[in-house]
């Protein structure tokens, strides 16, 4: 994760990756919001200014892996920690829930 100081707004971007270890086709629906411990919520779908092949498809077609890059503007500069929470995954044939929402929480030094 990488935070910019840019005219008293922080924009903050991150990479990451997933994959499907199955043979079966996977929908995951990426990172849905971001919450700050300043109270700041962003849309990860809408607010992110990155975009990439990786937006346009949410299947996982077999065993494969997807590279992901996200970037956000935030207003408050003076955040502590980030709370990223992911879409959850399901059966991509069937639509049957393979896993919920997930919540990851990083604290800045």
């Amino acid at each position: 994760m990488l935070i910019l100081l840019q005219k008293r707004l922080k924009t903050d971007s991150h990479t990451f990756n997933a994959e499907n270890t199955t043979e079966g086709n996977v929908e995951w629906y990426d990172l849905m919001n971001v919450v700050t411990d300043k109270g700041e919520q962003i849309d990860g779908q809408i607010k992110d200014f990155f975009f990439d092949d990786s937006k346009t498809d949410s299947v996982f077609i077999g065993k494969v892996k997807k590279d992901y890059q996200d970037g956000f503007i935030i207003k408050d500069a003076e955040i502590n920690k980030v709370k990223l929470i992911f879409g959850s995954s399901m059966n991509g044939d069937t639509y049957e829930d393979i896993t919920g929402q997930q919540t990851v929480e990083y604290t800045f030094e």
